[in-house]
């Protein structure tokens, strides 16, 4: 899948495609990572990138995903899916 994230104003373009055990393979140019999900029992989901986990809150409104972590604090995503385009 193509897509396209819009953080802060600022957009990234990227290739998401299904990994092992469900989690996912990302690339952006020439950086690739891989990506795992899990959902915790008080609702957050810790999210897993290249081995370097974090605890998130994730909520949804339309095409953006809103994501709050102890470290960094509330963002907006949106989401633009390029497949498509």
């Amino acid at each position: 899948m193509r897509r396209r994230y819009v953080i802060n104003g600022q957009a990234h373009d990227l290739v998401v495609t299904r990994g092992a055990n469900g989690g996912f393979h990302v690339s952006h140019g020439e950086r690739k990572f891989d990506i795992q999900g899990k959902a915790l029992a008080d609702g957050r989901w810790q999210v897993t990138v290249d081995q370097r986990s974090q605890a998130v809150w994730i909520a949804a409104q339309g095409d953006s995903r809103f994501v709050h972590s102890a470290a960094t604090g509330a963002i907006e995503v949106e989401v633009i899916d390029l497949s498509a385009a």
